[in-house]
């Protein structure tokens, strides 16, 4: 009996040694797993289109510059705009010398422009076109900035910005975006329907025909219904509610 307990309590000592031993071990090995992720796994998913994983690969990451503006920017695409901005400002805070610096300041604007906060926008946009460091960033605040003056129905500032564009910056990316938005015109227009088939916008259209002042326009094989042509959005939202109210889809633009 006396040999049995002995051999019991040895056998008690070596099952905590082991357990010990085996927490030590995934202490260890653990932080080195999770850490063996590298910006550019989280890039991969990213272009994937999975964003959550990339965040997850990210911010275990050290925050440096670029994984800071990488974080800003995946939250930006997930629409989880205010933690956008906390990785955003942290950037601009910390690493003003950083080559992600300007950029992170054209995202974090582009975070309240993505939002609908135009007056923000605006206003960053309007200070990042002063002291603008990176060349590179400029048509995509030039195109911004004319976005927001034709959203808010000032289309002469919209036409300064999209000449600028055009004129500065040629064969820039933005031109085929200031292009769509010259397109528009100067005016704000409601669109409550767009088919692949002309046939099934004619109907719509004439059911709203009545009521309100509807036309078709075609773009890239869409016809799109719309109504109305405002020189103001208030006039616009008025209209647009009414339509809403009534169960169509409809939407002001630009």
């Amino acid at each position: 009996m006396i040999r049995l307990a002995q051999k019991n309590r040895v056998y008690q000592r070596f099952s905590a040694f082991k357990v010990k031993g085996l927490f030590v071990f995934f202490l260890l090995i653990l932080p080195v797993s999770a850490y063996s992720f590298s910006l550019i796994d989280a890039q991969k998913d990213y272009l994937y289109g999975n964003y959550e994983e990339a965040i997850h690969k990210a911010k275990i990451l050290k925050k440096t510059p670029d994984v800071l503006y990488f974080l800003g920017l995946a939250h930006t695409k997930m629409g989880n705009y205010s933690k956008a901005r906390g990785y955003l400002q942290r950037l601009i805070k910390n690493y003003s010398r950083s080559k992600f610096y300007s950029q992170g300041l054209v995202k974090l604007a582009d975070t309240y422009f993505l939002e609908d906060n135009l007056e923000k926008a605006n206003q960053l946009f309007k200070e990042i076109e002063k002291k603008i460091i990176n060349l590179d960033s400029r048509p995509t605040v030039l195109l911004r900035l004319a976005q927001i003056s034709s959203r808010q129905g000032n289309f002469k500032d919209k036409n300064m910005y999209i000449n600028l564009l055009r004129r500065k910056y040629p064969q820039s990316a933005e031109i085929k975006y200031a292009k769509i938005l010259e397109n528009y015109g100067d005016f704000f227009t409601i669109q409550v329907g767009a088919f692949t088939v002309k046939k099934n916008a004619s109907l719509l259209a004439k059911e709203l025909k009545g009521s309100y002042d509807v036309y078709i326009e075609k773009s890239q094989n869409i016809f799109k219904v719309r109504v109305g042509k405002y020189s103001n959005r208030r006039s616009a939202q008025k209209i647009t509610l009414e339509l809403l109210d009534k169960g169509y889809p409809a939407r002001i633009y630009p």
